[in-house]
């Protein structure tokens, strides 16, 4: 079928939607929680759906997460490939927006616990 058919001077079209509205994107895959040794990886996942034309960044505790070498996204997934307690522990958000309409939504937050061992140096004299 044609996007515009006529029968007998009545006309029909057919209109297929090409942009997401406003509440068709939603999280399909959100972020969890994560208790990670310092020093080890650790990967987030974030996939929003409808998951074409989606872009997504990250924040930490509210804030744009800076990018680094130990920090990259791929898609929707956040990989950390040496978790610093410092730089690291805190609430990640993910956020997916709709390159089209503008239209983003955020993640419920996902804490990363790092966890580390106080190191003990004696002395032997």
């Amino acid at each position: 079928m044609h996007p515009l058919e006529c029968i007998t001077n009545i006309c029909q079209a057919i209109v297929r939607p090409i942009l997401a509205e406003d509440g068709d994107l939603y999280f399909s895959v959100s972020p969890a929680e994560h208790s990670v040794v310092e020093g080890h990886p650790v990967r987030l996942r974030c996939e929003a759906q409808p998951s074409t034309r989606v872009q997504y960044s990250w924040k930490i505790d509210g804030k744009p997460l800076a990018p680094s070498p130990r920090r990259h996204h791929v898609g929707g997934d956040l990989y950390i490939t040496r978790v610093d307690r410092i730089l690291d522990s805190g609430n990640f958000v993910c956020v997916a927006t709709h390159v089209e309409t503008g239209y983003s939504i955020e993640s419920s937050p996902a804490k990363i616990d790092v966890q580390f061992l106080e190191r003990l140096y004696r002395l032997i004299y």
